[in-house]
């Protein structure tokens, strides 16, 4: 694995070397199969990490943290420098991507946990998904690893656009055992439950490398949820830190673990996902899959407090700071995004819902309300993004970003009603300042009046999307 990015950049350069020694010829054969591509809708590919940091890279500058298939992605087709998720935390983000809307519009404002009274919860199921556009515009479906949309049936993956699912249910489990300590062991096949031995990371690995080469005739859209490098910290070679017995978790070690232990066990976990990230760009390669695939890469949120880094930026998980949500992004497709760019456009993950159904020929639904764009032309063509205010709301936070300017408010559940006044709002010049370290507000009052408008604004239009939702829920 460790050769990926020197065989990517001589695969990526290969063409130009033939054409400037004369022998273009060769290239026939090559144009004969890259037409019979064109006609081919593309396999689409997408990774997410969970809780991984804006800095826990190579390719972001982290220097202990070994992660060259990554890497090589960002080497041979486009990194992003300014990519944000929807929310701080895991199931809102996953919701977000899903459905192309704020986790506010699509009613998944918090961490789905599993218990009693809790079969209810879950992504509402006139919510349409991507995998069940994609599915009807002649794409096999699969998803692998970590859900946390739902634990009744009715919310299973398998009922929700795709044709194929193995992982778990919960928001996180042992990595070994494969036991949350609330639902007991969570291995799913589809609707019935497994056991599944085995490192989680590597049975999502395997088993996505199994799915592509099981659906390498038609296309294929294919989404590898790790549950790496979220707690707990366990590498490929401990055991099992518990077990299911007579109806709950037993602790299978009283081991406490320090910072250097988890930090090392952390760098294990990353570095164990990128090395199934390079199986998973072995098995394209050997299946001619390679050349008609997009594969991006993105973490759901940033680091949390107990390990990993946010690259020198403010705060983590749970916080609409950039360190909660700005995350690493890369986008690798051989011949269709150019190689070795760094892009600063302002993307986030709600982009790839329209992304990937354009890139598919797919239509979304006319009356579909979405807070995404498509991203094609920058992937494609490194075209700018037109300019749009970003909003987000989590919990007791609220935020509106337009251009370099980000600002920071409160949000008052009871009341449901912002606050972007006194001791409450926050004004930040984010080129200048990506840490957030000192407040503009007092300085600014024109801007922080633009973007608290453009963030009611937003906040009326989610609000009144979800009530007609939730008017005809099922």
């Amino acid at each position: 694995m460790y050769k990926k990015i020197t065989d990517l950049r001589k695969r990526a350069l290969l063409p130009a070397c033939w054409l400037s020694t004369g022998m273009a010829w060769l290239l026939l054969p090559a144009a004969i199969s890259l037409a019979a591509e064109a006609a081919r809708q593309p396999n689409i590919v997408f990774i997410l990490a969970d809780d991984l940091g804006y800095g826990d890279l190579g390719c972001y500058g982290n220097k202990n943290i070994k992660t060259p298939n990554i890497d090589s992605l960002a080497i041979c087709g486009m990194r992003f420098t300014n990519f944000r998720v929807n929310s701080p935390v895991c199931s809102p983000t996953r919701a977000g991507f899903l459905t192309g809307r704020s986790h506010v519009r699509c009613g998944v404002d918090e961490v789905l946990t599993p218990g009693p009274g809790r079969d209810e919860a879950g992504l509402p199921v006139n919510e349409t998904t991507v995998a069940e556009l994609l599915k009807k515009g002649g794409y096999t479906t699969g998803i692998f690893g970590k859900w946390h949309l739902g634990y009744a049936e009715k919310f299973n993956p398998v009922n929700r656009g795709f044709d194929r699912f193995i992982g778990h249910l919960s928001g996180f489990l042992d990595y070994h055992s494969h036991v949350n300590p609330k639902v007991g062991v969570d291995w799913m096949d589809g609707l019935k439950p497994t056991e599944g031995k085995g490192y989680s990371t590597d049975l999502i690995g395997n088993n996505s490398v199994e799915f592509v080469k099981a659906n390498k005739a038609k296309p294929f859209f294919l989404f590898i949820s790790h549950q790496a490098p979220h707690s707990p910290y366990q590498g490929p070679e401990d055991g099992p830190l518990m077990e299911w017995k007579d109806g709950k978790a037993v602790k299978t070690s009283e081991a406490k673990q320090d910072k250097d232990e988890r930090d090392a066990k952390y760098i294990k976990m990353v570095e164990r996902m990128d090395k199934t990230i390079g199986d998973l760009i072995d098995a394209m390669d050997e299946e001619g899959l390679t050349d008609n695939t997009l594969v991006m890469f993105v973490s759901d949120n940033g680091p949390s407090y107990l390990a990993g880094s946010a690259g020198g930026l403010n705060g983590g998980k749970h916080t609409l700071l950039e360190g909660g949500i700005r995350v690493p992004a890369v986008a690798f497709w051989p011949g269709k995004i150019k190689q070795g760019v760094v892009t600063d456009q302002p993307a986030t993950i709600l982009d790839l819902f329209p992304t990937f159904l354009g890139l598919a020929g797919v239509k979304p639904p006319s009356d579909l309300e979405l807070d995404g764009i498509d991203i094609g032309s920058l992937l494609l063509q490194g075209a700018a993004l037109p300019k749009r205010t970003l909003c987000w709301r989590y919990l007791d936070n609220v935020a509106a970003m337009d251009g370099k300017w980000k600002l920071m408010g409160q949000y008052d559940r009871k009341t449901r009603q912002t606050n972007f006044s006194g001791k409450a709002v926050q004004l930040y010049d984010l080129a200048a300042d990506p840490a957030e370290k000192v407040d503009l507000a007092a300085g600014h009052p024109e801007i922080v009046g633009k973007l608290k408008t453009a963030h009611e604004a937003w906040e009326k239009a989610v609000e009144n999307d979800r009530k007609r939702s939730a008017r005809t829920q099922p």
